[in-house]
C-alpha cells in the first residue's frame, strides 16, 4: 500500500472535478467502481502518447476515465463514450461539462452491442478504445472494437 500512496501522490495528482466524482457516485447511491487515480493518468499517457484524434469508451459511470481520455485529446479530437444507465450518463454528462469538455465528448446511451452496430454501420472508426463494461462481453467488444479500429488503434481493457 505504501507503492500505491507513493505512485498517487508524484503520478496522479486529481483536479477538483475528479476528485468529487466518488463523492458524487456515492451520493446518488452509484456502484463504486470508478477507476483509480494511476490507472486514469496512464490512460491519459497511453492515448496522448498514441496520438488519438478518435476514441471510443465502453462504460462511462460517472465519466471519470472519460474526461482523463478526452484530455489527451488534440483540440480537434473527439471521445465517444456508451453507457447503458441514463443516470449514471447524466452524472457523467454533468461531470464533463465541469471538466469543460462538451464539446470533445459525446456520451451515447444505450446498449453498448446495439451502439457499437450502429457505429459500424455508419463507417465510423477510432484510433483508441477503453472497454470497460459488463465483464461477459468483453470477447464481444473487443471483436467488435477491432473491427471499428483505425490503423494502429490501441486498444486498452479494464480488469
Amino acid at each position: 500500500m505504501r507503492d500505491l500512496t507513493y505512485i498517487r501522490e508524484l503520478f496522479s495528482k486529481e483536479d477538483e472535478v475528479l476528485q468529487s466524482i466518488p463523492n458524487g457516485l456515492a451520493e446518488r447511491g452509484m456502484p463504486q467502481i470508478s477507476i483509480p487515480p494511476e490507472v486514469g493518468r496512464t490512460l491519459y499517457l497511453l492515448a496522448k502518447i498514441s496520438g488519438a484524434t478518435r476514441i471510443l469508451e465502453l462504460g462511462t459511470l460517472g465519466g471519470y476515465s472519460t474526461i482523463c481520455l478526452a484530455r489527451a485529446l488534440p483540440s480537434t479530437g473527439k471521445c465517444f463514450t456508451i453507457e447503458l444507465n441514463a443516470e449514471h450518463a447524466r452524472f457523467a454528462k454533468e461531470n464533463i461539462s465541469r471538466a469543460n469538455l462538451d464539446e470533445q465528448v459525446t456520451v451515447i446511451v444505450g446498449d453498448a452491442s446495439e451502439q457499437l452496430e450502429k457505429l459500424a454501420q455508419s463507417g465510423e472508426r477510432f484510433d483508441f478504445f477503453f472497454i470497460d463494461a459488463d465483464k461477459p462481453n468483453f470477447d464481444h467488444y473487443l471483436e467488435k472494437a477491432i473491427s471499428l479500429a483505425a490503423p494502429n488503434a490501441v486498444i486498452a481493457m479494464d480488469n
